[in-house]
């Protein structure tokens, strides 16, 4: 019935611990001068301020008439959901919920959904959010390593769904209108509700196969609300779209942030979030006037206003969950002037919705995208892989302390001992995001993507997010992802996928690369695509992404066909070696993707037609062009015949050993 609380008795870790002074820190959020010790006791502080019932409850008492959710064209009040949740709240009291408890929810986007929510943490348990198309081993797995002793599911959301030892019923449970009408109790309750306990377990990927359980508590996300942002407090007046799954701690900004302070929340299906067009006449028509979107949801919404000749009166736009390129916005800016606020804001699951946000302006100068200065209950420090503190203006991993740090991961203590390590000598953690950033001069953060996309190239190790980044300050590169390919031939194929506003080649990116990185930090390959591919939470989806085999941008714009029989043999061979269903013969090899390993591999096979052949003279004639009149020079080109084949293949092996050994390899 209640999660593992022995997993967290030691939360802390005292490998990798360390102890941070001031002077490392990252500049909190502007105008507050909140100091290590202030902030500790911030923890304690958040312990006894308004819970997230307190509040919630406090908004019926002042207007039980004023609307809450709007769905599909139908109202309903504060006063009505509160009894709709009081009266479900009461049922899974009847059934032993309480305190320490979990009940998971298994449903689809609407009321039913927000008064579940609200039942479970008025009977004191967590909620546990599973998609309804959720894989029916994926939530078995994450209901059992909870222990949920309850499923709040529609009949039509279980599928094939079966589980043992766990009560499922209905979110319109409970028939007693009487108990509906007042809040359960701490003496009604199991136990009284402590703002240590947990709220809610949101489960994200994880490496093992298994996706890992983060333990929010109330203490966790009231502390928010109290220390965060005024825009935050939205009252009357306000509606809030709620368009993310309620298994993506977004939908959390969304639910709380309107329903805690009087404001409207206005829910939408899942086929009208999916469909941009569909959406922007949804949000005009529901008065919505805070919308919260990842960038690559948004960037289609901007697109789709336009087309559809539609102008949206926002007050408010969040842009989260993934990297913004401020680029993206001028025509939203230059469309809407700055009538509309738009904030990016930045924060793991691990540490609470969100630790940074900073305003976005019109003035987009490059593709940088800047996520702001912590919370003023938030401290954060940029650190190297032993977690020494970086010098300003180097890049290294985001770790975050403060209250807003939660439990850790549910069943999983040696990963919460490796990601929330010691941060202070009174016992305070802070949390290793795996973000890479850096910090500006004026204290500012940058995020420049994951330290995981950490890759070997070549015995280097390479950060794809630092490709990325550089790619995006190309005037034409609008989204840019890179990834390490293993599908496309003998070796990994650094390729990088661009969004771009004009056509572009591999020659015109790759000389721009080669301004700001390494040679072997260029990617082999590049491909265009119209729009990168989105996963159900509205965030890149790697996997989704293309294979490079016909879909590689031109190595220099036109190509021009081999023509003669050398060019024609040459143009196989490179073909062969490099993946490619063909070259043009002004092609650079290098342009193409070929490494030196790969003009081995060239030179090998060549060597059956030009004994003579120097890998030398690949490397002064880097194109078929160029490399067909060489050989032209040479003479004529050795046909296989049975004769003399021994010289030939003697001539040949020594030259093999020659190239190896040129290149470092092993002779034979």
């Amino acid at each position: 019935m209640q999660p593992n609380s022995n997993e967290f008795e030691s939360s802390s870790a005292p490998l990798g611990g360390r102890h941070y002074p001031e002077s490392c820190l990252v500049g909190s959020e502007k105008g507050s001068n909140m100091t290590v010790e202030e902030l500790t006791q911030s923890v304690d502080t958040c312990r006894s301020e308004a819970g997230i019932l307190d509040r919630f409850e406090a908004q019926v008492r002042a207007a039980p008439e004023a609307v809450a959710l709007v769905f599909e064209g139908a109202a309903i009040t504060y006063s009505q959901l509160n009894r709709r949740a009081n009266r479900l709240a009461h049922a899974l009291i009847a059934l032993g919920v309480g305190p320490r408890s979990v009940v998971a929810l298994r449903l689809v986007r609407g009321p039913a959904m927000i008064v579940s929510i609200f039942a479970v943490i008025k009977a004191g348990a967590a909620y546990l959010p599973i998609d309804a198309a959720c894989p029916a081993d994926r939530a078995a797995f994450m209901i059992e390593d909870t222990g949920a002793c309850v499923l709040i599911a529609e009949e039509t959301s279980t599928g094939t769904l079966c589980l043992e030892g766990i009560t499922q019923i209905s979110p319109e449970r409970g028939e007693d209108e009487e108990r509906a009408a007042h809040d359960p109790s701490d003496v009604e309750r199991t136990g009284p509700v402590s703002p240590d306990d947990l709220l809610y377990i949101i489960y994200t990927s994880g490496s093992t196969g298994h996706p890992k359980g983060v333990c929010v508590e109330h203490r966790n996300l009231a502390r928010l609300f109290s220390a965060g942002p005024d825009w935050l407090r939205r009252g009357q007046g306000t509606t809030w779209a709620q368009l993310h799954s309620y298994c993506f701690d977004f939908s959390v900004l969304e639910i709380f942030s309107a329903l805690l302070f009087g404001a409207r929340l206005a829910l939408f299906r899942e086929a009208v979030v999916r469909s941009p067009a569909d959406l922007v006449h949804a949000l005009g028509d529901s008065g919505v006037t805070v919308l919260g979107q990842t960038p690559s949801a948004f960037y289609a919404l901007m697109n789709a206003e336009v087309s559809g000749g539609h102008h949206l009166a926002l007050d408010l736009i969040m842009l989260g969950g993934e990297s913004l390129d401020r680029r993206r916005l001028v025509p939203w800016f230059e469309r809407h002037g700055t009538r509309t606020r738009l904030l990016n804001i930045y924060g793991p699951t691990e540490t609470t919705v969100f630790v940074t946000w900073t305003d976005v302006s019109a003035d987009a100068p490059d593709g940088e995208s800047i996520i702001g200065r912590p919370l003023a209950d938030v401290h954060a420090i940029v650190t190297d892989e032993e977690g020494n503190p970086v010098a300003s203006g180097e890049s290294g991993e985001l770790r975050v302390f403060g209250p807003c740090v939660t439990r850790g991961y549910l069943n999983r203590p040696q990963l919460t001992a490796e990601r929330y390590v010691e941060a202070g000598e009174d016992g305070m953690r802070a949390y290793r995001t795996g973000d890479l950033v850096r910090e500006k001069a004026g204290g500012d953060i940058v995020f420049l993507g994951r330290v995981d996309q950490q890759v070997k190239i070549r015995g280097h190790r390479v950060e794809l997010g630092e490709i990325e980044h550089a790619l995006l300050t190309h005037p034409a590169v609008w989204e840019a992802a890179v990834v390490l390919r293993t599908d496309a031939g003998d070796e990994p194929l650094l390729t990088a996928y661009i969004v771009a506003t004009q056509d572009l080649n591999a020659a015109a990116l790759r000389g721009h690369l080669a301004r700001s990185l390494p040679d072997y930090m260029i990617p082999a390959a590049f491909v265009a695509l119209e729009r990168m591919p989105l996963n159900i939470n509205r965030k890149l989806d790697r996997a989704a992404l293309p294979a490079p085999r016909g879909h590689r941008l031109s190595a220099r714009g036109e190509k021009v066909a081999p023509r003669t029989e050398v060019e024609k043999r040459l143009a196989a061979i490179w073909c062969a070696v490099l993946d490619l269903d063909d070259v043009g013969i002004d092609d650079g090899f290098v342009d193409l993707g070929g490494t030196s390993l790969m003009l081995a591999r060239v030179h090998e096979r060549m060597l059956a037609g030009w004994p003579s052949i120097r890998i030398a003279d690949l490397f002064a004639h880097p194109t078929i062009r160029t490399l067909a009149t060489h050989l032209n020079a040479l003479g004529t080109m050795v046909r296989s015949t049975p004769s003399n084949g021994g010289a030939r293949s003697e001539a040949r092996a020594e030259a093999l050993r020659r190239t190896r050994a040129r290149i470092g390899g092993r002779t034979a």
